[in-house]
């Protein structure tokens, strides 16, 4: 378009010179024979007027020759430009480039009895705003030619309107209604009418003019056209503000942006359009704005007249208004085509096309996560000395939090090598987000952990502050004051460490004891970390309802704010108090990085890059995984995951774990190391295991690990008897956990041949084990009303006898196991024969009943509910150790 554009002015300049030429021919014809200074005869006139004649033969023909070159041109301009009514005729609708000017109606050229049809162009960008009179039928019509043709001639996503109808409630603009649906046309998705909205659009438009005049113009481009020429690939917006019945609903506020609009707003590609009630804009309160609008506006209808340069006449002919039909088509179709522009089309390499990889952390963390609107990459800066520390990234649910952490994530492991960083991902949300850097562990993560527990999260928290600690004393015995010094000084490569909580709210959902312990842990290295290296970036949807009593303290450590779309009351949360800025964000893509503890002044608007399908960024892991290892890099990452539980060990782990001490291997402490969990059977009063739960798939796997733990005690017990009351067959390793025991186990499933009469008689010269499996589904092993007194001669009942092996068999060696499916069905009758069980193990019950069974008495137990965890309580110690329990392979 600029091209014809540029070939159309040439070829009007040469009808303008050829009628300049023609007039001087003339003039010069009769100086020729008026030279003699005489009356000239007959045959004097009659050459001088053949001379004139075949001069204007030759005119003709040039004005024949250069109507048609502007015939061809005008061609080529409405090939791109199409007359409105003729949208959709076998022409393209959507521009490619930006035009340098806009083609609205035509104009008849006429010289004496010679015309043409020229194109009427008008020079774009406008270099003023644009006023007509409110009720003016004309030019209102005039305004809906130049909308349409602008909304054509851009290419798709480089136009904006701003539309303002206090009176019509949007009637003045009826005709663009349908686009009020397109976000990216008309960012506010209604046509604004009240006060309140008309200040803050014009505010806003005022905020981004200051800053394209202050940060975007330079001495190269100090202009809308000159800056998109040197930035193509990401060109600003033009952006137009139409207001009717102004000054209706203008405040005084609203009445100084739009002055100001009109003064820089043209040079900044942003286009007034304002129609005017000239009787109210007599009142004095408006006199200096009617001063601005004489010095930085012209009135629209003067666009499009013409005068007339000697015999050159110009008839200016408008543009029609197209068919509803058309207009219809071409509305969807610029909607289609806006929603296809919208889609940010970098890709998560593109950010690593301008960094060395394999770089230090020495100097802090600088991480591509993006682009400006301006086209200059976007870094997430911490542990710098002119940079912040600690992150909070917060956006609602599809606003693309997991694709930027995924995109900084990549980022940061594609620049440093794995011995520069210690990666923790702690993820509390209930999805598979995390599990593409599990699946082959990514070099740099020291941990990868899912689905997490709170209990978890919290023993990662202390791990880190022992990291803390233990780096200040090594800090001090060198007189280093912080991290760089301390790397400077004695050249150990001291990887930085950074912390990733993905819905960290989850952190302070449980017991207020958790709750308290996260806070604690998290506020001290918020405060510390940052000199010895340790960061942190918390992440969540919102920080609306969250139950920390040092929230408060907590976001005000974490000096880089990342908001993504949210509402207004979220942005104020997230960016800081009157910062509203991510309640306008599109995203995806768009976000807001902010470096000034949330300052409205610090906000910097950024574009985030897809991160691409889980096949595709297990594509780039594989790759760069391959690369880390020619290296030489050492496997460090721990992997949690709170839906899966531990797998059972082999019998080599069992017999090298147990020969030295009698101990029961259970599962996995819930800790960041994962140690196993050791219960030594010492032999002591009422030291009886208690485990109760309804978890098929934890039960077995308990009763296996149990098994296969005495199977390879040193000294072991010499024989282990199961009773199963249960009446359901174990599984889960059951059966080769039993048969490691070999003749020392023996199984029953009927109490009349339970031998517990010989168990009992055995006690301090055999070492048994019994395994009452299910003992709230056996009554008959339920201790009786304590005021029935046995009758002379009556052998004791087995419940006497289970509690005489109970209350008498720890203390020589022999001890007993107990399993108990539904907790109320034997708590109140058992009461008295659990006082013998002093170990316990709560698994999937209700905090009522695990109150009861961890505390003996009344109160709520939280956290046991979840299938991927249990308790062990030590009564006696009141010591209480969470952990994973172990479960078989084939069942996980």
């Amino acid at each position: 378009m600029n091209g014809r554009a540029k070939s159309f002015q040439d070829v009007t300049a040469k009808l303008h010179k050829t009628i300049v030429d023609y007039h001087e021919g003339l003039v010069r014809i009769d100086r020729d024979f008026n030279a003699t200074k005489k009356t000239l005869n007959e045959d004097q006139e009659r050459n001088r007027e053949i001379r004139k004649s075949n001069w204007k033969s030759g005119f003709v023909r040039e004005w024949e020759k250069i109507a048609t070159e502007i015939a061809n041109v005008s061609s080529q301009l409405r090939q791109r430009q199409p007359a409105l009514v003729d949208f959709g005729k076998d022409k393209p609708l959507m521009a490619s480039e930006i035009p340098a000017g806009l083609v609205l109606g035509s104009q008849q050229v006429s010289f004496d009895q010679l015309s043409c049809h020229v194109p009427k162009v008008i020079p774009f960008p406008f270099a003023s705003a644009l006023v007509l009179p409110q009720g003016n039928v004309e030019q209102k019509r005039l305004a809906h030619c130049l909308l349409l043709r602008l909304l054509s001639a851009l290419p798709p996503g480089q136009v904006e309107l701003t539309l303002i109808d206090p009176l019509q409630l949007g009637q003045s603009v009826e005709p663009f209604l349908p686009l009020l649906k397109v976000e990216q046309l008309v960012p506010q998705g209604h046509v604004l009418t009240r006060s309140d909205e008309i200040e803050g659009a014009l505010g806003k438009l005022t905020d981004e003019v200051e800053e394209i005049i202050q940060h975007r113009f330079n001495d190269k481009s100090s202009n809308w056209s000159g800056y998109n020429a040197i930035n193509a690939d990401a060109p600003l917006t033009y952006k137009v503000v139409v207001l009717f019945d102004v000054p209706e609903q203008i405040s005084d506020k609203s009445l100084w942006f739009l002055g100001r609009l009109c003064e820089n707003g043209p040079r900044c590609g942003v286009l007034p359009v304002i129609a005017i009630d000239g009787q109210r804009m007599d009142e004095r309160r408006y006199e200096k704005f009617g001063c601005v609008l004489e010095t930085s506006a012209m009135r629209l209808d003067t666009l499009f007249q013409r005068s007339e340069t000697g015999d050159l006449s110009c008839t200016y002919q408008p543009e029609q208004w197209p068919r509803q039909d058309v207009l219809d088509s071409f509305m969807a179709t610029l909607a289609e085509h806006c929603a296809a522009k919208r889609r940010f089309k970098k890709t998560m390499p593109d950010l690593w096309t301008n960094f060395t990889k394999g770089e230090t952390t020495l100097g802090g963390f600088d991480i591509p996560v993006g682009w400006t609107p301006a086209g200059e990459i976007t870094n997430l800066r911490l542990g710098a000395t002119d940079s912040e520390h600690h992150v909070l990234l917060a956006g609602k649910t599809g606003s693309g939090k997991s694709n930027l952490l995924h995109v900084l994530i990549h980022s940061l492991c594609e620049k440093y090598p794995p011995e520069e960083l210690d990666l923790y991902l702690l993820d509390y949300k209930e999805s598979t987000e995390f599990n593409i850097y599990a699946a082959s562990p990514l070099p740099h993560a020291r941990l990868v952990a899912t689905e997490s527990d709170p209990e978890y999260g919290v023993t990662v928290l202390r791990h880190l502050v022992d990291e803390l600690e233990k780096r200040a004393r090594i800090f001090k015995s060198s007189s280093a004051r912080d991290f760089a010094e301390y790397r400077n000084a004695s050249g150990v490569q001291l990887p930085r460490v950074l912390l990733v909580i993905d819905e960290f709210q989850v952190l302070f959902s449980e017991g207020r004891q958790v709750a308290e312990t996260a806070e604690q842990l998290l506020s001290q290295l918020l405060k510390q970390g940052r000199s010895f290296g340790i960061h942190i970036l918390l992440a969540t949807q919102t920080l609306k309802g969250i139950n920390a009593q040092s929230i408060g303290s907590i976001i005000t450590q974490l000096g880089c704010r990342i908001a993504l779309a949210c509402g207004q009351e979220d942005s104020a949360l997230i960016l800081g108090g009157g910062n509203w800025a991510a309640a306008e964000l599109r995203s995806p893509p768009e976000g807001i990085i902010n470096n000034a503890n949330g300052a409205k002044s610090g906000n910097v608007k950024f574009m985030i890059p897809f991160a691409g399908e889980s096949e595709h960024r297990r594509e780039l892991l594989t790759k760069l995984i391959e690369r880390k290892s020619l290296f030489g890099a050492t496997a460090k990452t721990k992997i949690f995951s709170g839906a899966s539980l531990p797998a059972m060990p082999s019998s080599s782990e069992y017999q090298i774990a147990c020969a030295q001490n009698q101990a029961l291997l259970l599962g996995e402490r819930l800790t960041f190391e994962a140690d196993v969990l050791t219960i030594p059977l010492t032999r002591r009063t009422a030291f009886n295991v208690l485990l109760s739960g309804y978890n098929d798939q934890i039960h077995d796997g308990l009763l296996a690990a149990i098994l296969s733990s005495m199977a390879y005690h040193a000294d072991g017990f010499d024989e282990v008897v199961y009773f199963n009351a249960r009446g359901v067959p174990p599984c889960g390793g059951f059966s080769t956990s039993s048969q490691a025991l070999g003749a020392r186990f023996r199984i029953f499933d009927d109490i009349s041949t339970l031998p517990l009469q010989a168990i009992s008689d055995d006690i301090g010269s055999r070492r048994i084990a019994l395994i009452i499996d299910g003992l709230d589904s056996e009554k008959v092993l339920h201790p009786t009303a304590a005021f029935r007194s046995p009758k002379p001669g009556e052998p004791p009942s087995p419940a006497d006898l289970l509690k005489c092996l109970a209350e008498e068999g720890p203390r020589k060696g022999t001890f007993v196991f107990a399993f108990v499916d539904r907790w109320q069905r034997c708590a109140s009758a058992c009461k008295d024969l659990f006082s013998f069980f002093e170990l316990r193990v709560a698994y999937c019950m209700n905090e009522d009943d695990a109150g009861s069974l961890v505390s003996g008495g009344i109160g709520k137990f939280k956290g046991i509910e979840k299938p991927n965890r249990a308790v062990f309580v030590n009564k006696m110690t009141n010591d209480r150790e969470w952990f994973c329990p172990y479960v078989q392979e084939s069942t996980r």
